[in-house]
């Protein structure tokens, strides 16, 4: 079994105790879904970097004193940059001591407490198969073309009208090796492989972040018998209970994260990750307020993660358009499948319809 040092660092200084207990608990439940042995813990209670954390400093210092390597298990991105932390940690680095483990995956920005709120409208077939097969649907990134023929694109607009200007300045000037021509290039075959490979590569799980209902989407997902789970960002993670894929398995990771709507007349996706693509969207469809649910594998044409669904389901929501006889068939239903009739909960918006 590896050895390794739980290190949490936060920014947040205004619930610094309370984000720091959220990460040492997430980080050892990490360690040990990947077969670590947490030798030692750190907290850094404060808002600096880990270039210049006193606490980073304590670390390099403790793993130079061991025999042998040490996996850090932190939180977010690493990046170090600063002097005497930075030289130290190359040394340790030179001389295979040291390998950092970053629980969250740079692409995939979870929200910011476990009690956010969240929403999956469903029709009434899927929710009948989500009570039988207690999984959740993973659809692949492709078949989502036919609601947003812009999904989990790099090609924003204001990348095409890019790579046309270029290719007209080209035409106009015979210069063979034109840097920026070359990168252009680049820029293709990077789309070409995302629209022929990666995004046939991962699967999709989605859900809505919000406080309290939300009526454009019981009009755009659901129907009029339809229903919505809701539940929390947490008890999602939480319910995973699947023989393959998990929240905490770095090789059968279920990727989480809140999806950023840009405009894509004017803004460009980063190129850095083959992620981002999968995490942005155009900001017309910002009022879904999404949360997605990732997994990436070559291996399946479709993916149902098992789940708990005592810890997923909160509530059960009945869509505002139902007949009233609706609320007793679906807590009949829920009843059968072991789920407590209690938490169906008539839709509060049925008296605006």
């Amino acid at each position: 079994m590896q050895k390794a040092i739980i290190f949490a660092n936060t920014t947040d200084i205004s619930n610094e105790a309370e984000s720091l207990k959220v990460q040492v608990e997430k980080l050892r439940v990490y360690a040990d879904k990947n077969q670590f042995e947490v030798v030692k813990e750190f907290c850094a209670p404060d808002d600096k970097n880990i270039g210049e954390c006193p606490t980073f400093l304590n670390i390099l210092e403790y793993i130079d004193q061991q025999d042998s390597k040490i996996h850090v298990i932190q939180y977010a991105g690493f990046t170090v940059k600063q002097g005497n932390i930075d030289n130290k940690f190359r040394e340790l680095l030179k001389q295979k001591k040291i390998k950092i483990e970053n629980y969250c995956h740079p692409c995939f920005k979870e929200p910011s407490n476990d009690h956010a709120k969240i929403w999956r409208y469903l029709t009434l077939p899927k929710f009948i198969e989500f009570l039988q097969s207690e999984s959740l649907y993973f659809v692949r990134a492709d078949s989502l073309r036919s609601e947003d023929s812009s999904e989990s694109s790099y090609m924003t607009d204001a990348s095409l009208k890019f790579i046309d200007l270029i290719n007209e300045i080209d035409a106009k000037q015979d210069i063979p090796n034109l840097t920026i021509n070359e990168l252009v290039k680049m820029e293709i075959r990077n789309n070409g492989y995302n629209e022929y490979v990666f995004l046939k590569k991962n699967f999709i799980n989605c859900w809505h972040i919000n406080d309290f209902e939300n009526f454009a989407m019981w009009k755009v997902y659901s129907e009029e018998f339809g229903v919505c789970i809701q539940s929390t960002f947490g008890d999602l993670y939480k319910s995973f209970k699947d023989s393959e894929w998990s929240f905490y398995n770095k090789r059968k990771k279920i990727y989480i994260g809140e999806v950023n709507y840009i405009d894509w007349d004017k803004e460009f996706i980063r190129r850095d990750n083959a992620f981002w693509p999968f995490i942005h969207k155009r900001r017309e469809f910002s009022y879904e307020q999404e949360l997605r649910c990732i997994i990436n594998t070559d291996k399946h044409s479709e993916i149902k993660v098992n789940v708990d669904t005592d810890i997923l389901v909160n509530n059960i929501y009945i869509n505002p358009f139902t007949p009233s006889w609706f609320k007793s068939v679906i807590s009949n239903l829920c009843q059968q499948n072991k789920i407590s009739p209690s938490k169906v909960i008539q839709s509060k918006l049925t008296m605006l319809t």
